[in-house]
């Protein structure tokens, strides 16, 4: 469970949830090797796997301590045509995730089509640009997402235009003025978000340190002390304070959560996801392109913590042999035959 607002501690365990805050204390992040989700790549593996955002839900509403999602959020998404024109090249996922409380199809972004041959599962497309499912049971379902991003001179040469949801990602709780001085300080010059965006994604790779203990009180788990006293912290710190300090220049962000990278399973051949590799990080608006992924927690963190346990090597041949036996064997129906 997660600790709240006031002095009450809780042990934390890494993991997805419908919720990013920053107000957890006294205790610490501890692993969590449960497999969430295994994924097939039908047309070869990827380059960088371990670099892989599973994306998963987005929040435009900071109160100070919590994100969460306006009930009454007004579309917010990039237009299909300008996502298909990132990139030409493409990539398949075949996507097998076990069930969470919250039904969220994950898949790398963009996501350009979605489909799912399970009949208990139905995806679904919200305002936000998040994707979800009725049904029940273990979604299964087959992704294309666009593979690669603009390149930076295209969204430097972003002009003004189109910004989604009115003011709803450049919503902020009250501030210190050294937190805005800061925002300021680190983009002065610049003249494009996108500069400005990698400026501040630079300074927490090289000024910051990552770790899963959490702050040692109420008092210490807050933005302010984050950027300016303890100085380290694990993903949602670094989203939150990149995504704080963007709006603070007027720049459209938002918060999102996920999945980072995974483990490939040789003999299963797919890539396993799991809770250790929960993960937060940014989506910054640049019109004509839609929502573009930044990651400021510094390097090698928000991933598996190292395997030492004997049993994993075990563990992970048995999940290999289940993969098989529920693909080949349960969901092997006739006309699959």
């Amino acid at each position: 469970g997660w600790a709240s607002r006031g002095e009450v501690l809780a042990t934390s365990i890494a993991g997805f949830a419908d919720e990013v805050s920053i107000g957890n204390h006294g205790s610490r992040i501890f692993p969590n090797p449960e497999i969430v989700l295994r994924i097939e790549f039908p047309d070869g593996q990827p380059s960088n796997m371990g670099g892989l955002h599973w994306r998963g839900r987005s929040y435009d509403r900071f109160d100070g301590v919590r994100w969460s999602r306006s009930p009454a959020l007004p579309p917010s998404v990039g237009m299909d045509r300008w996502y298909a024109a990132w990139q030409p090249d493409r990539i398949r996922q075949k996507i097998y995730a076990a069930p969470l409380d919250v039904r969220v199809l994950f898949a790398l972004h963009p996501l350009l089509e979605v489909q799912s041959d399970n009949p208990h599962v139905q995806p679904l497309f919200d305002n936000s640009g998040d994707h979800i499912y009725w049904g029940s049971g273990s979604p299964s379902y087959e992704a294309v997402s666009v593979d690669g991003r603009p390149d930076s001179e295209a969204l430097r040469a972003a002009t003004p235009g189109f910004a989604p949801a009115r003011n709803h990602f450049t919503q902020l709780p009250r501030l210190s003025q050294q937190t805005v001085d800061l925002a300021r300080s680190l983009t002065q010059g610049l003249d494009n978000n996108y500069d400005r965006a990698v400026a501040i994604e630079s300074f927490f790779h090289s000024e910051f340190g990552y770790t899963l203990d959490l702050p040692r009180s109420a008092r210490e788990a807050t933005l302010e002390h984050f950027l300016f006293d303890r100085r380290e912290g694990h993903c949602e710190y670094f989203s939150t304070a990149m995504v704080v300090l963007l709006r603070t220049l007027g720049v459209h962000a938002r918060e999102v959560n996920g999945f980072l990278g995974g483990q490939w399973n040789e003999f299963g051949q797919y890539l396993a996801v799991t809770q250790n590799e929960a993960h937060s990080w940014v989506e910054v608006w640049f019109p004509g392109y839609g929502w573009v992924a930044f990651n400021p927690t510094p390097a090698a963190a928000g991933r598996s913590e190292a395997i030492t346990s004997w049993l994993w090597p075990g563990r992970f041949l048995l999940d290999g042999l289940q993969h098989r036996w529920n693909k080949w064997i349960l969901d092997y129906d006739q006309e699959s035959q």
